[in-house]
């Protein structure tokens, strides 16, 4: 990951709480090819960011970012920095490959480090994105 991403950005992610991860994939009756963004929480590990899929409640029991990633494994993870002073604004857009995998278990316990609310929860399949492009912008002339 260290070819792909920055120092500037490695610091950007890891102090982002929340990202949005973009797939696309056919929906619909007309099977037409359409974008498909979600909040999600992630943690990096081993030159991968992984992605859990966690016990919260969802409407299916196959997610469509699952299904659009089986089928088309690019993908776009985008981190933001919103401030009510426009000077502190930032963002990092990642692009990469995506795999639905198992997780290892360092990774299942650095997102319980990040995220408290994983401690009560069974973590064992998640999405593992390699970085391949990035891009991150800053209104303020260092981050």
């Amino acid at each position: 990951m260290s070819e792909a991403l920055t120092t500037q950005e490695l610091q950007f992610l890891d102090s982002s709480r929340v990202g949005r991860l973009a797939t696309f994939g056919a929906t619909g009756k007309d099977d037409k090819l359409r974008p498909h963004c979600v909040p999600v929480c992630f943690a990096r590990m081993g030159g991968e960011i992984w992605i859990p899929i966690d016990q919260k409640p969802k409407r299916h029991n196959r997610l469509r970012r699952l299904q659009n990633i089986e089928a088309h494994p690019e993908v776009t993870l985008l981190l933001d920095r919103y401030e009510e002073d426009w000077n502190q604004l930032a963002f990092l857009m990642i692009e990469g490959q995506a795999e639905v995998r198992e997780m290892p278990e360092d990774v299942i316990c650095e997102l319980r480090v990040r995220y408290p609310q994983y401690q009560s929860m069974k973590l064992s399949l998640g999405i593992a994105i390699v970085p391949l492009r990035s891009v991150f912008w800053s209104a303020a002339s260092a981050y």
